[in-house]
């Protein structure tokens, strides 16, 4: 009888002359057959148990663990077999050679917060854009969240050497998400991938900010002025103008405060990238809303398209809903010096319109060099500037219906003009300040 390397089970049973069969009994053994291994490491790290050189059994299930040195990650295994993750499982046979091999952590450099949107190629949808962050570690781990349909969905994972990672992300009540990423570990800034609910698929693009205060401070930081300019038509989508004041600190943290043109607050702190561009979103209405968009820093003034949408719901102003998309105006801000004028010119005009005016009217200004607005007109009107920020606030009276509202806006100093909003019964008005 030839053994086998391994498990051997022997089988007999006795038979007489007339044929008549005994039970068969059986008897395990073991048949050890013992060769040499060779293990081997490539780079900066160590294996265990380390079996180079030891005799194992020939059929016999193995493992070993790969943990890198100081400064290296661990790549993969090659030789006899093949595995991309730390702990190797294999089959002993003859002439087997593994190799752990690791490499000069690339994620150290790449290491930190990056910030981006995520949304379809061919627009802005509700149901399938939100916001995306995640912070990086130095051994190539992260954790991070996506904003979406006013949920917060967290992540965790493990990148691969070449900067790839998937996630599978829970939903409660729903099915998951697949999130695909992929790090540039080149450029140490960007990243790039995707995320499906296997009906829909959204592009991600996330940003890493490269500024330090003290090493790198960002040019962009100072302080900074914006207009969302509303639509010409107020009945089905607002009219007023939307605003706010970001503050971009030398470390690259913007910080965002203001209103969209039905008075909806909104507010965000993320991160500026090299490039001057940062992640506006904001999740509106309890989760039955968002606005979202690329903006970006140029020349001292903001540039950028921002897609707001509002699901139907009870509401006073807009209750149906709307999707409307806008290009930003926007302008840095610099407080004026003592008998300096915010906006160049002495006189000028208070312009408002739609938020269910009959008729659009205006009333001739001043502006002194104290910064104080004087109405000429016999409609009432004042009107008050934060010469700190650049925000503006104050009341007018409708010369038909003499009735009294209150507006804000902020003022653009690049473009000597000012924008806002004020309420009416159930629509938004547009504010103008100007020469």
């Amino acid at each position: 009888m030839t053994l086998l390397p391994g498990t051997n089970t022997v089988r007999a049973f006795a038979e007489d002359a007339a044929g008549n069969r005994s039970a068969t009994n059986s008897a395990s053994l073991q048949f050890v057959v013992a060769v040499p291994i060779t293990v081997q490491t490539n780079g900066n790290g160590t294996v265990s148990p380390n079996y180079n050189g030891q005799l194992l059994e020939i059929g016999r299930a193995y493992s070993m663990t790969a943990t890198a040195g100081s400064g290296f990650v661990f790549s993969n295994w090659s030789g006899s077999a093949s595995s991309a993750t730390p702990t190797l499982g294999f089959l002993m046979q003859s002439n087997l050679v593994l190799q752990a091999n690791f490499i000069t952590n690339p994620f150290i450099p790449a290491k930190g917060v990056y910030n981006g949107l995520f949304y379809e190629t061919n627009g802005v949808v509700f149901s399938s854009s939100g916001f995306f962050t995640a912070t990086t570690m130095d051994n190539g781990g992260y954790s991070g969240n996506l904003s979406l349909a006013g949920q917060s969905l967290p992540f965790t994972g493990q990148m691969r050497v070449d900067g790839s990672a998937t996630n599978t992300v829970s939903r409660a009540g729903t099915n998951s998400l697949i999130l695909t990423l992929k790090w540039n570990l080149a450029d140490r800034k960007t990243m790039a991938g995707h995320v499906t609910d296997g009906r829909w698929i959204a592009e991600v693009a996330a940003n890493r900010s490269p500024f330090n205060a003290a090493t790198n401070p960002a040019p962009q930081a100072g302080s900074y002025d914006m207009i969302l300019p509303g639509s010409s038509d107020s009945i089905s989508q607002p009219g007023g103008d939307g605003y706010a004041t970001i503050a971009i600190s030398t470390a690259g943290q913007v910080t965002l405060n203001g209103k969209l043109a039905d008075n909806t607050s909104m507010s965000q702190v993320t991160t500026l990238s090299d490039a001057g561009q940062w992640p506006f979103y904001q999740s509106l209405y309890s989760g039955k809303g968002l606005a979202l968009g690329w903006l970006n820093v140029e020349s001292n003034s903001l540039t950028g398209e921002v897609s707001w949408i509002k699901l139907a719901q009870a509401a006073t102003y807009y209750p149906g809903g709307f999707v409307y998309q806008t290009n930003i105006l926007g302008s840095r801000y610099t407080p004026p010096s003592p008998g300096q004028r915010v906006l160049n010119f002495s006189t000028g005009q208070v312009w408002l319109a739609n938020g269910n005016l009959s008729q659009s009217f205006t009333n001739q200004i001043g502006l002194t060099t104290s910064n104080t607005v004087t109405n000429f007109s016999t409609n009432a009107l004042t009107f008050t500037i934060s010469t700190n920020s650049g925000s503006f606030s104050g009341s007018a009276t409708d010369p038909v219906t003499h009735k009294v509202f209150s507006f804000s806006g902020v003022i653009l100093q690049n473009s000597n003009i000012g924008g806002g909003f004020f309420l009416g019964t159930n629509r938004s008005g547009r504010i103008f300040i100007g020469p």
